[in-house]
């Protein structure tokens, strides 16, 4: 009998303890004035009034929703493939961290809502986060607004910013908004904004090699006048990699895109690259052999030249527009243009950059569409070559190309359309350059680029070649194409040798066919006339 008592006892105290033990997790139904999360498995949902306790319960594949803003001193660790639904609730934190993701799985953020912490918002220290919706920001002034990868646990991680999702810094500080912080992290943006007031949209850490950025929708801002919006690589870092396609853009003060480091690589498809500085520069003391390929895309400069290339390395362009007040600026390195627009739309002198790590800034020509700086070499290697074998350049300028060294082996140009002449020493030895004026335009043209404008002009007429240097033979050209030689090369049109004394126009071919004007029939006519009469009055007589 005792202990049947007994028993009965400490069952009633088990259930009057129970609710105390248990405060962390309310079950399956629903206490709207205590529970701040739910975790939603398949169908079953359970709903809990401490987010430590419910991130400590997920499993692979949950959902953790959000019923609750949240405001803790704590760090939201998240170490499974989950989703998390903020569901128009906002994260406060204290911490260093509002949310870490530390395993390497795979954490989707939707909906609406705010995460703030007092340095980062979001630390993917290991794994992968897809943001497809959200507000991330912080408080502090160090580190950057999210993190990606750790330098001081060894691993990567991987972001991926989609539609609906903004990353914003903190105005009062010159932190990054996204730091990559491990070798080999990647940033993805699809979509959305990433955007910085006084410093990088995104970059990496010091001595953080082979990073890698995609952009592939999205913008990605800065209104810093010291710092690009997207930095690919920095000081001490090695083979980092930048990718910008079509339907991203990129805004910047200073800068919209800055090669940094050794052996960065730039390679532009696509996209709206803007700036009121350069859209793409590096830097002549801290970036060594990068890689720039253009393909395609608009890289606009309202205010200098649209790209600066101060640093060793090489850059090639294939397509694109390029539009600055100057097109391209080259202090050091390999320059090749096959292809694209390039305009400079420029007056008067712009200031593009130091000389040598210099404070005094210098001062080149605007309204030029390349310009190559070997004048103020402080502290510069010469550019080894501008290569030009198509494009086309547009200048306001007097002059298309322009050179301010003493040399004139800084060119080799090879083709391309230009509105603007240039030393004619600029072009490669062998290769024909012409201008042709067209209803009182003149545009110039060299080697296949000048060949395939001729045959074309030629066809339509009415339009003056003037052969500069090399030979060329006009083939089928139409009545009031004239062509002259200002060269020392053959030239001849339609069959007919040209010579510097002896310019040829094609004149409208003389038709020798007999043709009866309205005066000849007016005088058959007559005639006509006479001889009926006559034959009438001889009649009459013969009548008579």
């Amino acid at each position: 009998m005792k202990n049947k008592i007994l028993f009965m006892f400490l069952v009633v105290i088990t259930l009057l303890v129970l609710p105390a033990i248990n405060v962390n997790a309310t079950g399956p139904t629903l206490d709207a004035d205590k529970d701040v999360a739910v975790i939603i498995r398949g169908d079953a949902k359970t709903y809990y009034d401490n987010i430590d306790t419910a991130t400590s319960a997920l499993l692979d594949g949950d959902t953790l929703q959000l019923l609750k803003p949240l405001s803790s001193a704590s760090t939201i660790t998240i170490s499974k493939s989950i989703t998390l639904d903020l569901n128009g609730q906002n994260i406060t934190s204290t911490a260093t961290t509002a949310i870490t993701v530390d395993s390497d799985k795979t954490v989707t953020i939707k909906g609406n809502g705010t995460v703030s912490g007092s340095n980062l918002s979001l630390f993917v220290k290991l794994g992968k986060v897809i943001l497809n919706g959200g507000t991330f920001t912080s408080t502090g002034t160090e580190y950057a607004t999210i993190q990606v990868g750790s330098t001081n646990s060894s691993t990567k991680g991987e972001l991926v910013i989609n539609a609906g999702a903004t990353v914003i810094s903190n105005d009062e500080t010159d932190k990054m908004t996204i730091n990559i912080n491990y070798q080999g992290s990647k940033v993805t943006v699809n979509g959305g904004n990433v955007s910085s007031k006084n410093t990088a949209a995104i970059a990496s850490s010091q001595n953080v090699s082979e990073t890698i950025i995609e952009l592939n929708g999205g913008v990605v801002s800065s209104e810093s006048n010291k710092y690009a919006a997207v930095q690919v690589g920095n000081t001490g870092s090695t083979g980092s990699k930048l990718i910008v396609n079509s339907g991203a853009t990129v805004r910047g003060g200073n800068a919209a895109v800055s090669a940094m480091g050794t052996n960065s690589q730039v390679t532009i498809n696509g996209g709206t690259i803007t700036a009121s500085g350069f859209a793409v520069t590096g830097n002549g003391s801290l970036t060594e052999n990068s890689t720039i390929l253009i393909k395609g895309g608009n890289l606009t400069s309202t205010g200098n030249a649209a790209i600066y290339h101060p640093q060793t390395g090489t850059l090639t362009i294939e397509g694109g527009n390029i539009t600055g007040a100057i097109g391209i600026v080259a202090r050091q390195g390999d320059i090749n243009i096959n292809g694209g627009t390039i305009t400079a739309n420029g007056e008067g002198e712009i200031s593009t950059g130091d000389a040598g790590g210099s404070d005094n800034r210098v001062k080149l020509p605007s309204g030029v569409a390349v310009v190559v700086d070997n004048k103020s070499t402080d502290g510069y290697e010469d550019v080894s070559k501008v290569s030009i074998t198509d494009g086309v350049f547009n200048a306001t300028a007097d002059e298309s190309l322009t050179s301010l060294g003493d040399t004139k082996e800084d060119f080799a140009v090879d083709g391309g359309e230009y509105s603007a002449p240039f030393d004619r020493e600029f072009v490669t030895a062998g290769k024909t350059e012409v201008s042709i004026e067209d209803s009182g335009d003149k545009t110039y043209y060299v080697g296949k680029t000048a060949e395939k404008a001729v045959k074309e002009i030629a066809k339509k007429g009415n339009a003056t070649i003037e052969v500069l240097q090399g030979d060329l033979d006009v083939t089928n050209a139409a009545p009031g194409i004239t062509v002259k030689n200002l060269g020392s090369g053959e030239v001849s049109v339609n069959g007919q040798t040209v010579t510097t004394k002896n310019p040829v126009t094609i004149e409208p071919e003389k038709d020798d066919t007999p043709k009866t004007g309205i005066n000849d029939l007016l005088g058959v006519s007559i005639v006509l006339v006479i001889c009926a009469l006559s034959g009438i009055v001889i009649l009459k007589k013969s009548f008579n």
